[in-house]
């Protein structure tokens, strides 16, 4: 996922591979498994703007609280975009934060691909991402 991130990435935009803690405030910080920041947003030992992009690879000892705990802290932290993905099912699965909440705005599984026009134009393909 790092690769075909980084890959797809615009020059503005950068991508990091955790251990990186997303820190919105004093009192929280997180470590997505991935993290998209623009580049006038980085710092050097932390992130304290939301990224444009948090990506959760799900494993089972983090499913849940990766799609309940971690879901509902960067849609209050206003993340933009959640992504996840699940190596065993082979599943893809984008949010979008509308207003206080996201929605989901695509879903592949296997061989299925989704075209992704934000946060920038990528497709994704579950069993090319698992491949790696």
């Amino acid at each position: 996922m790092a690769v075909l991130l980084r890959d797809a990435c615009p020059p503005d935009l950068q991508v990091f591979v955790a251990p990186l803690d997303f820190r919105p405030s004093h009192k929280r910080s997180f470590q997505p498994d991935l993290l998209v920041v623009r580049r006038d947003r980085a710092g050097p030992k932390n992130i304290v703007h939301p990224p444009v992009l948090a990506v959760e690879v799900l494993s089972d000892s983090t499913r849940t609280k990766d799609l309940v705990f971690k879901r509902h802290m960067y849609a209050t932290s206003k993340v933009a975009h959640y992504w996840t993905f699940d190596p065993d099912t082979r599943e893809f699965v984008a949010y979008a934060l509308s207003g206080t909440e996201y929605k989901q705005v695509a879903r592949a599984t296997g061989p299925e691909r989704v075209d992704l026009a934000e946060p920038f134009p990528v497709v994704v393909c579950p069993d090319e991402v698992a491949k790696g």
